[in-house]
């Protein structure tokens, strides 16, 4: 046998004996994955978005508005829910809806509220970390919404949300605004639940107090204090209108700054608005849908781009 291929033979053999070995070596710590993450392990203080958190998503609606809201919900961001129930004066399957109340008017949001709360808990309770509320016109980045709950606690009873307060038909109550979504944890579930709902130490036993105002009031007899959630830069993540709502309110300051009359622009005010939202309002229909493109499909070109991939040259 020629000495090429002897050398042949013993590297194919040590091939071969590297190969055995790792699958060996991989099963033993369960997979490639977990051998990778014995090579190279994690560091411990690594503070990167992982997320294990489960959220079960409430949202309360209409009949009216089942085909035209609610299923355009379904759809988008709903399917980022970890699990999800609509509350409505009417059955749905399709959605799927519960009966939540016999009346199905605005104003009764408490009673729906109410009762889908109960129904979610008793069907799933320990299984989901955090609940949330929205309405049928609520938009949810679940992603975001999930990197902020990993900084908080869900074992403690707390809950979150954009701040607000409306003493001409409310009093002084300081309330998350129902539409912008407020999220609890299964803490604050547990107790309101337990505790409130049904108590009229706590909270009132009647369907048309606002869900989010009556809920804050709950909470507050309960002992649990709201605080509006801001990110590091003290922005609001949790939104009460549509983008472009927001946008509007800030359209005046470029005819201010053409005039000379101010020296802020559309682009310093809309820098109010936190990098990572949460969630918005006031969303309709196909609005549904281009969100969905927006924070899911589209892209902008950087420096780690692969142009080639993207775009062609037109003409040779």
């Amino acid at each position: 046998m020629s000495n090429k291929k002897i050398i042949l033979y013993l590297l194919a053999f040590i091939v071969i004996n590297f190969l055995v070995s790792f699958f060996i070596v991989c099963s033993n710590f369960g997979g490639t994955n977990n051998i990778f993450k014995f090579l190279y392990p994690e560091n411990e203080n690594d503070n990167r978005y992982k997320s294990n958190i489960k959220v079960f998503c409430i949202i309360l609606t209409s009949k009216f508005n089942h085909m035209r809201r609610a299923i355009h919900q379904k759809n988008t961001w709903v399917k980022r829910c970890d699990n999800y129930i609509f509350g409505s004066g009417e059955e749905n399957n399709i959605l799927p809806a519960i009966k939540a109340c016999n009346s199905d008017e605005y104003n009764d949001s408490f009673c729906k509220f109410k009762n889908t709360i109960q129904y979610a808990w008793k069907n799933n309770g320990e299984k989901y970390d955090w609940y949330i509320k929205l309405d049928d016109d609520s938009y949810v980045v679940m992603e975001n919404l999930k990197a902020y709950l990993s900084k908080q606690d869900k074992n403690v009873p707390e809950y979150h949300g954009l701040l607000r307060m409306d003493p001409p038909r409310q009093g002084d109550t300081q309330f998350a605004q129902g539409g912008a979504g407020y999220v609890m944890s299964k803490e604050a579930v547990r107790l309101l639940v337990d505790k409130g709902l049904n108590s009229s130490e706590y909270c009132v036993q009647k369907n048309f107090p606002p869900d989010d105002v009556e809920v804050a009031r709950c909470f507050k007899k309960l002992g649990l204090q709201f605080k509006n959630s801001l990110d590091t830069e003290e922005k609001e993540i949790f939104n009460e209108f549509s983008p472009s709502e927001l946008a509007s309110n800030f359209i005046g300051n470029i005819t201010d700054s053409s005039n000379n009359k101010s020296q802020n622009t559309i682009f310093t005010a809309i820098d109010k608005i936190s990098r990572y939202p949460i969630s918005f309002h006031h969303i309709r229909n196909g609005d549904m849908y281009f969100l969905e493109y927006f924070f899911y499909k589209m892209n902008v070109v950087n420096n780690n781009t692969k142009i080639d991939k993207i775009y062609k040259k037109m003409y040779e």
